[in-house]
């Protein structure tokens, strides 16, 4: 069975977070269509509480990985800021043990070569996507 982890790295604003309601509508799809590939698809979502925890998830076996966060430019540098405080930047995530062969990262400035290079880097995949939405 196919795997798709969605990571919030974003304080809940309300009831639900970008990570929740997406998959939400993931779920409403897979039932509306004949769905011969989907209906294999499980669907986990998670809330880091730290930085730790966000770096943790990262390196969960899943097929595709959908991260939600802030992003930032700072010293010329890509930061993706989680939930109370945490910053992750490329370097960080480049020593990482990443299994998903599809990333893909919603959060402004994400789309910078610095942290697409350290998702290719982080595990050494034979293949991977890399997908960044600003």
């Amino acid at each position: 069975m196919r795997k798709l982890l969605l990571i919030e790295g974003i304080h809940r604003y309300e009831r639900i977070n970008e990570a929740q309601a997406l998959a939400n509508a993931l779920r409403l799809m897979m039932k509306g269509y004949d769905g011969r590939k989907t209906r294999g698809l499980q669907i986990i979502t998670h809330t880091a509480k730290n930085k730790e925890d966000f770096l943790k998830w990262l390196e969960h076996k899943t097929d595709f990985l959908h991260i939600s966060s802030h992003g930032r430019v700072e010293n010329d540098k890509t930061a993706l800021h989680i939930t109370q405080g945490g910053k992750v930047t490329a370097d960080n995530i480049e020593k990482l043990n990443i299994k998903a062969k599809v990333v893909f990262i919603n959060a402004c400035q994400a789309s910078r070569k610095d942290l697409a290079n350290a998702f290719f880097k982080a595990g050494n995949p034979k293949k991977r996507y890399f997908i960044a939405q600003e």
